[in-house]
């Protein structure tokens, strides 16, 4: 582990890969749906398990409410090395944005936003993320965000496919 953080220490002053790369993770689809049919969906937790892969967010615990404003679940993500388990609220849902607050220090923002445009809906789901300190940063960009970028494609996929 000391060479570790003698070899992080060496490197401290070269340029990144990652300087300069947005921590937040963010995908964008076009569905042949209106925003209408999906925001009750959004705003439903059961859902949001139902189209989340169970290898990046798992173990999920509803609350009595799993739908609309208020609605409550807990959920394990687990995110390459990152692994957190957080109670997560519908906090938002008006102007086409459904919002999860995940409370707590390490707790986050996630957004699902809609646009209708011809023919469907422009979704984006996004988290929006400060970026970890250093010496964490390097395994943030190289590990976690690419299999949380590769969860979130994954669900959206799974969401169109229940769409059809």
């Amino acid at each position: 582990m000391l060479w570790l953080l003698i070899a992080n220490l060496a490197v401290a002053g070269n340029p990144k890969p990652w300087d300069g790369q947005s921590p937040d993770i963010v995908i964008e689809r076009q569905l042949p749906v209106s925003a209408d049919v999906l925001v009750p969906k959004l705003a439903d937790f059961e859902f949001a398990e139902a189209i989340f892969p169970e290898d990046c967010m798992q173990d999920w615990s509803h609350g009595t409410t799993t739908r609309g404003m208020g609605a409550i679940t807990r959920v394990t993500y687990h995110m390459g090395s990152m692994k957190r388990r957080l109670t997560a609220k519908v906090s938002r849902v008006e102007n086409h944005v459904v919002e999860y607050d995940h409370e707590g220090k390490k707790g986050f923002i996630t957004q699902w936003r809609l646009k209708p445009v011809d023919g469907g809906t422009e979704l984006s789901l996004g988290t929006y993320l400060n970026p970890p300190p250093w010496p964490f940063r390097p395994v943030f960009f190289n590990k976690i965000h690419p299999k949380w970028t590769a969860c979130y494609e994954a669900a959206m996929d799974n969401l169109a496919a229940e769409l059809r």
